[in-house]
């Protein structure tokens, strides 16, 4: 039947997970094969299936993207692609689109957040005939909240780096206690810019200093065993 439906239609959305599989516990990880199923559906007709699932109940300390969806991690990672969506308190009207998982054969990096404007159209009588989604992109406070929190993980990376000199990047994830897509980002806008460099060590490990520790300092002292580039702080 939805090899049928593949071949008259470019988009397929499925509303919603559970009610597509009533059967099966959301919870078990073998939640995962009818996700795994319109995978191979999609890669064999190009059809591309969204699937709607609601989000679990928020868990304190909780932030990885994973945990985001109810039921079982394995949801997520069956999905090709993640986007949340979640309120913004200032407008009640919109909801906040973002990218939790990026797929893995897509080139760069992930979307930009952006903000949807849901409206009720009217039409005769009715002032709730129909629904129009409009995108706005992201709010200013969405531009503020988001410089801030770059902000703040960027100190922190500079200062796990700072007190472990020629760490790697699991350290530097692990010491932030951050959101790991958040501390991957902002460290390698630090080694674009220059602030932290990048040397090879063993086995091609990649070991990060700030860029003023590293001057005068030989390569190996911190372990590296190929010749580091200590770029000028910018």
């Amino acid at each position: 039947m939805l090899k049928a439906i593949c071949a008259q239609a470019d988009v397929v959305i499925i509303d919603s997970l559970r009610a597509a599989a009533p059967g099966v516990d959301e919870n078990s990880s073998e939640v995962r094969a009818y996700l795994d199923l319109l995978t191979r559906l999609s890669e064999a007709t190009g059809t591309t299936f969204i699937v709607i699932h609601h989000a679990g109940k928020p868990r304190e300390g909780q932030r990885d993207a994973r945990f985001l969806a109810r039921g079982s991690s394995a949801i997520f990672d069956a999905a090709g692609c993640v986007l949340t969506l979640d309120a913004v308190p200032s407008a009640p009207n919109q909801k906040r689109v973002s990218m939790a998982k990026t797929p893995a054969s897509a080139e760069g990096t992930a979307l930009d957040h952006f903000e949807l404007l849901i409206e009720d159209v009217a039409h005769g009588d009715s002032e709730r005939e129909g629904v129009r989604v409009r995108w706005c992109g992201p709010s200013e406070d969405a531009f503020a909240r988001d410089r801030s929190r770059q902000q703040a993980v960027t100190l922190r990376v500079v200062d796990v780096i700072r007190d472990n000199p020629g760490c790697s990047q699991s350290t530097v994830v692990s010491r932030c206690g951050m959101k790991k897509s958040r501390v991957v980002e902002v460290l390698e806008m630090l080694v674009e810019e220059g602030r932290v460099t990048v040397c090879t060590a063993k086995y091609g490990a990649k070991l990060y200093s700030l860029a003023d520790h590293l001057s005068g300092v030989p390569a190996t002292a911190s372990g590296c065993s190929t010749n580091c580039s200590a770029v000028p702080p910018c």
